[in-house]
């Protein structure tokens, strides 16, 4: 089933959203910023995430990167999407099987309005979470 994804457990999938012809111009970082200034629920993030060593338990900044998005949901600004050669890319969460799941309809949002599919890094198939 097209709209399920098969996860192992403690996988980390993304989801993608790229070019529906992989031959096309990728998306490129001018064409995110300018999209990401239209839309009043997307900011770019400023503050550095705070990462835990494994081993040693101490916690380490991983300053944001360029393309690196948060989206507003319920007054709360949440990680969303990154930049990373000319694809975009989020984590997966499993609230996203959820067809009225408010970031899943913004991920369909922003793959229609980039010309653009959803796929995993997991397999090649596109998500048909809706007639893309």
């Amino acid at each position: 089933m097209a709209n399920k994804i098969n996860r192992q457990k403690n996988m980390g999938i993304e989801l993608i959203i790229e070019r529906r012809d992989r031959l096309a111009a990728p998306i490129s970082i001018e064409e995110w910023f300018q999209f990401v200034a239209t839309q009043a629920d997307l900011r770019f993030r400023t503050e550095a995430h705070i990462a835990v060593n494994p081993v040693d338990a101490s916690k380490v900044n991983v300053f944001a990167g360029d393309g690196e998005v948060e989206i507003l949901v319920k007054d709360r600004w949440l990680p969303f999407f990154r930049h990373n050669r000319g694809k975009l890319r989020t984590k997966y969460q499993e609230s996203f099987e959820d067809p009225l799941n408010e970031i899943r309809i913004k991920i369909i949002f922003i793959a229609k309005a980039m010309n653009s599919v959803i796929r995993t890094d997991a397999d090649d198939e596109i998500l048909n979470w809706e007639s893309l």
